[in-house]
């Protein structure tokens, strides 16, 4: 059957379905009676600007009215992406680059609604990092953008728009897009930094800085305090990288160095593992930390926000009273988490002597 004639009868079809004369469905579309009947009749064809109102107006697929064997077009598209999925696999070069670029092009000319062609091509025309392919990658995010409202479902596709907005000089409409995802979405700021320039792109940075490294101390933490399985050298080694990622990011942080590392817990960890001179080295620090003096004006990092200053200088502001409940509170720890082995040995009762010269205070 000829397009014309597969097409008319459809036409003709979901007309009488919704009850509809020629002359009705005629004014609708603000055309003649005559041409609608031309339509189903098959001796001519609409304009393909009418292609959209109509598929709305009955109801179905341009699929459908086109009459394209949908299966047929499902297997074909995978023929695509299969053959893309192999270019996936093979080492990265400029050759293997470019002939997933034109087979995926090729899919998108054949199947030009095919969301998952576009998907895989974005990436590879985001990888070339070229100005011209950049350009037809926006294009096709915005394409994706466009008939998809989820902003979520969106995220992966406005990163790529972020990413190469500076190049493209799209970063007004990246920024955009970006501001309109969610708050929780993890990687928000970072998409927004990559449109902006100066001190607006370093704050955003050191923000999103320093709430990565709050993550990774708490997994380092995990690793060395809370493993049953732990040896002391696996202690020390998670314990070593944690500090030396707060030396290296806040070198010059006051703050840094004189709140909570986690000391006492490192030490129960090490003991519990049978290494106690270690552990009595890290209980003598987390006892020198407590009674060390809060810095009256703590410099800050430029990683911490300067409202970290007020903030801590409440929070470690501690009454006599509170002293002496916090050391009566170490001391009932202390008891209860180390072993009798542990509390034999004469370092144990010296750390507690110190715990109790300050509960009596």
């Amino acid at each position: 059957m000829s397009l014309s004639k597969n097409f008319g009868g459809i036409i003709r079809q979901r007309r009488r379905a919704k009850d509809w004369t020629q002359e009705d469905m005629a004014d609708i579309l603000n055309v003649s009676p005559q041409t609608v009947s031309r339509w189903e009749t098959g001796d001519a064809m609409p304009d393909i600007s009418l292609l959209p109102v109509l598929t709305n107006l009955l109801e179905v697929s341009a699929d459908t009215l086109l009459g394209i064997d949908v299966s047929r077009k499902a297997v074909k598209i995978r023929e695509f992406l299969d053959r893309d999925d192999g270019y996936r696999r093979m080492p990265y070069t400029t050759e293997t680059r470019n002939a997933a670029i034109a087979n995926l092009r090729e899919g998108l000319r054949l199947y030009p609604d095919s969301q998952d062609i576009k998907s895989h091509l974005i990436i590879w025309l985001f990888q070339s990092f070229e100005a011209e392919n950049l350009r037809e990658m926006n294009r096709l995010c915005e394409d994706l953008i466009a008939v998809e409202p989820d902003m979520v479902k969106n995220a992966n596709t406005i990163t790529f728009l972020c990413a190469a907005a500076k190049t493209t000089g799209n970063t007004e409409r990246a920024l955009e897009l970006a501001k309109r995802l969610p708050d929780e979405l993890r990687d928000k700021n970072i998409m927004i930094s990559y449109c902006l320039d100066g001190e607006d792109k370093d704050e955003i940075l050191r923000r999103e800085l320093y709430r990565s490294f709050i993550l990774i101390e708490s997994c380092l933490h995990q690793f060395a305090c809370a493993r049953d399985a732990n040896t002391p050298a696996d202690i020390l080694r998670y314990r070593s990288i944690y500090e030396h990622l707060r030396e290296v990011l806040y070198e010059n942080d006051d703050l840094i160095r004189h709140e909570q590392n986690n000391g006492y817990q490192t030490a129960r960890a090490l003991a519990k593992a049978g290494d106690f001179d270690n552990a009595f080295r890290y209980l003598a620090q987390d006892f020198e930390r407590f009674v060390t003096p809060f810095p009256e004006n703590p410099v800050l990092s430029d990683l911490r926000e300067k409202s970290c200053r007020e903030y801590y200088a409440v929070s470690h502001a501690m009454s006599d009273a509170e002293r002496r409940d916090e050391a009566a509170q170490m001391i009932r720890l202390a008891g209860r988490d180390f072993s009798d082995a542990f509390k034999a040995d004469p370092r144990y009762a010296a750390y507690i002597g110190n715990w109790q010269k300050l509960a009596e205070s």
